[in-house]
């Protein structure tokens, strides 16, 4: 079950097409590209449960991610920002192997510890 500190359940709703869904799956991560939690959109969505996503990096579910560095100087790094603004599509990996493509929006979540991003994922109809 998803941890109760972190409200991971996002809808969103759009007029773009192709989506196929109104839900959004949700991945928080720390500043080394590990998932911390999920909402059960993207378990449905990769096909782990919660406790197989927990600790996983997120270059095993998006591999174009493996070279990136998440964040400079504390922020989210520009080059990741742009590709997220600009729309590119991203190609995700699901538990059996199968591959989807998807869009990526990423939000800067700052608490004392340290800097977590949230990454919302939007899966589109055309693999990249």
């Amino acid at each position: 079950m998803a941890n109760p500190q972190w409200n991971m359940n996002v809808q969103a709703k759009t007029h773009a097409a192709p989506i196929h869904t109104d839900e959004v799956a949700a991945l928080m991560l720390d500043p080394e590209g590990r998932i911390r939690d999920c909402n059960e959109t993207a378990e449905e969505l990769f096909g782990f449960h919660h406790d197989e996503l927990v600790t996983k990096p997120i270059e095993s579910l998006f591999p174009q991610l493996s070279d990136i560095e998440w964040l400079q100087n504390g922020l989210l790094n520009p080059r990741l920002s742009y590709f997220c603004h600009i729309g590119r599509q991203f190609n995700a990996i699901r538990r059996d192997g199968t591959r989807f493509a998807s869009r990526l929006f990423f939000n800067e979540l700052h608490n004392r510890e340290a800097p977590h991003l949230r990454l919302l994922i939007r899966r589109t109809d055309n693999l990249a």
